[in-house]
Formats: structure tokens, sequence, C-alpha cells
């Protein structure tokens, strides 16, 4: 067993291959940051494999939502 960093998959931007992610930090102020993730676990989720770590603040607007 390991653990897993797990993020909803539509939190992830996709530009041509590289992948992305808004993070906000303590004072609120948004970084986008770029991920690796290892492809889509189950309903709707990814694995993280680097540039995010655990604890920190992904930041997106559901699908469905106005």
């Amino acid at each position: 067993q390991r653990e897993r960093l797990l993020i909803p998959a539509e939190a992830v931007e996709r530009i041509g291959q590289l992948e992305f992610v808004t993070v906000a930090d303590q004072k609120e102020r948004l970084e986008r940051r770029l991920v690796t993730t290892g492809g889509e676990i189950e309903n709707g989720v990814v694995e993280v494999l680097s540039g995010l770590t655990e604890g920190e603040r992904v930041v997106y607007t559901p699908s469905g939502s106005s």
C-alpha cells in the first residue's frame, strides 16, 4: 500500500500535453501550478504524481456551476 494525492479531475486544466491546477495560498493569492497526473483513478478523481503537496488548496469551478 502507498498513500496517494488525489484531486478532482475537473480541477486539472490541460493545455497541449501540459497539466495545470490553480492553488490558493494562505493569503488567498492564486497561483497556477504545473502538475503531473497519473491518470483518472475512479469517479472523476486523478492522482497527482508531482507539482502539489498534501494540504495545498486546489481551487476550481465544478462543471455545472454558474
